[in-house]
């Protein structure tokens, strides 16, 4: 009996050693896990490149006046700065002039904000009917090929995955139709 248990230890050793090795040959000739660069969909696609660039041109114009505001800033900073040096003004007006500087550079912080946090709720807004488009094709692409998950590669953080399992050229394609 000693020796039919040794055998069949023997026995069921091997199997285990064939079947993980019979699954790592089968895991390495078809990927099951899929991944897709959702920045690099946004930027490759037509319908991506045209949100962005309808984008940038109403973030130019408020750029713009931002950038009036700052030279007005300047300006005034400057002269008031000259003043101060060539001690031109009395100490009243420096103040005055001081103050009314300050008053301009916190209402220019508060529309810079103001600013900012409207482009970036424009930017999600415009992106996010093709954001969504992408996830779903991932998806979809994954359960047709029978993936056991298909990952975002800038949010998941992937340091390396094979080509065969980028499914990004194919979701460019699906979120451009």
């Amino acid at each position: 009996m000693k020796g039919n248990s040794k055998l069949l230890i023997l026995t069921l050793a091997l199997a285990v050693i064939f079947l993980a090795g019979a699954s790592r040959e089968a895991m390495a000739q078809q990927p099951n896990i899929g991944v897709f660069d959702l920045q690099k969909v946004l930027n490759d696609s037509k319908k991506g490149q045209a949100a962005r660039k309808k984008l940038e041109s109403t973030f130019k114009k408020k750029q713009e006046e931002l950038k009036k505001k700052e030279e007005t800033i300047t300006k005034q900073r400057n002269e008031l700065v000259k003043m101060v040096e060539s001690r031109s003004g009395n100490q009243e007006e420096m103040r005055k002039r001081d103050g009314e500087l300050q008053k301009l550079m916190v209402a220019y912080q508060a529309e810079l904000g103001k600013a900012n946090e409207t482009m970036r709720t424009d930017e999600e807004a415009a992106l996010k009917p093709l954001v969504d488009k992408a996830v779903k094709t991932a998806g979809d692409l994954g359960r047709a090929r029978g993936y056991i998950a298909v990952i975002e590669v800038q949010q998941a953080g992937v340091v390396y995955a094979q080509d065969s399992m980028d499914l990004t050229a194919e979701i460019v394609k699906a979120v451009d139709k």
